[in-house]
This record gives C-alpha cells, structure tokens and sequence, in this order.
C-alpha cells in the first residue's frame, strides 16, 4: 500500500535560472492533458494509494489556475481513498498566491503550504531569477494565514553567488520574525543544467 504521494506540477510563471528540477513555461495548451495524465496515473493505481500524505511539488504547483486546482484536487478525492490523509502540502511560489486561491486550496483539504521565498535581499532574488518581491513575499505570507493556514514552512536559499554572511542572517532573522512552522534552508546546488553564472 502507497501511503505517501508526491505529485509533480512542472508549470512555471518563469523558470528560474537555477533550478535544476524538471520544469516548463506555464502553457495553457498542455496543461489539461497533463492533469489528465496525472489522473489517468491515479486511475491505474488506486488499489494501492491510500495516502496519509499528499505533496503538490514542481515546478510550480499554484501556476496552475484556480480551476484546474480545483479540476485535479477534486478527481483525486473521486479516485482514491482519503480517509488516512493527515498532511496535504501544496509548493507555492510568492507571486502565485492570492486569497481566493489560498481560500480554494484551504477549503478542498490542504493543511500544509510550502512557499519559496528563497531570500528577503531584493538583489539576491534578481540574481536567483525569482518574479516576486520581498514586499509581495510578505504579502502572500499574511495572505496565507488570512486564508486559515496553520502549518506554514518558507523556503530559503544560501550559497547564492556574491550572498555575504550578513545577508544571509537578515534572511534568517527576517523569515524568524514571522514565526513560521517550519524553515527549510538550501545550499544552492550547481547541477548539469545550471546557468553558468552560477557556476563561477
């Protein structure tokens, strides 16, 4: 019996420059075929997905629109057995989140969100490629606990190029103060496919 499911939402507003997961440009044209996809996968394995936790990674998981969230979080229910789930985790990127789409996910069972917040340095996100701002990333986080999220985990980054000790205890000291439940933090990781200003 799968207990545990991870399913990978490859859409994003932009593709940053260092990510390394698989990955595209959000495209209106492929993305209902890949929901479909995914639940045709849901389909073939039912029998044995009965998942105490669900994960919504990528990518960019709330690139997708309220309808299609609501289009793939309500055939998942129709398609597998959820009386065991305890975490729904949903990756959010700052420029992604809205109340009415906090809202949606909040009110079809998601307990956990996972934004990427990456650095609170405005020049540190231009070199990371990231679309958001710090004052939008502040924002998505009220917007988060407006929406009723209680479990709430901010992803940051260091080992960034040219990132001083300084900044990296501001970022520290900054994602502290908002008092999340969880901080995942990240040496950044030069792969295969990295752009090569971030490969020295």
């Amino acid at each position: 019996m799968i207990t545990h499911l991870y399913v990978h939402i490859p859409f994003c507003p932009k593709v940053c420059p260092y990510c390394s997961f698989y990955k595209e440009a959000s495209d209106r044209n492929k993305t209902r075929s890949f929901l479909d996809a995914v639940l045709a996968e849901a389909d073939r394995h039912a029998a044995q997905l009965r998942p105490q936790t669900i994960f919504f990674g990528g990518g960019t998981p709330t690139a997708l629109s309220k309808s299609q969230l609501e289009y793939l979080i309500s055939a998942l229910g129709e398609r597998l057995d959820l009386s065991n789930l305890q975490e729904f985790t949903v990756e959010m990127n700052p420029a992604t989140v809205s109340l009415e789409k906090a809202a949606l996910l909040r009110n079809m069972g998601v307990n956990r969100v996972s934004m990427g917040v990456q650095s609170w340095d405005p020049g540190l996100l231009a070199t990371l490629g990231r679309i958001h701002s710090v004052r939008q990333a502040r924002r998505s986080y009220e917007i988060l606990r407006e929406a009723g999220f209680e479990n709430i985990n901010l992803d940051l980054i260091f080992g960034v190029p040219g990132q001083t000790r300084e900044q990296w205890r501001g970022s520290l000291e900054e994602t502290l103060a908002l008092e999340p439940n969880h901080i995942s933090a990240y040496c950044l990781t030069y792969e295969e496919d990295t752009e090569s200003i971030f490969c020295g």
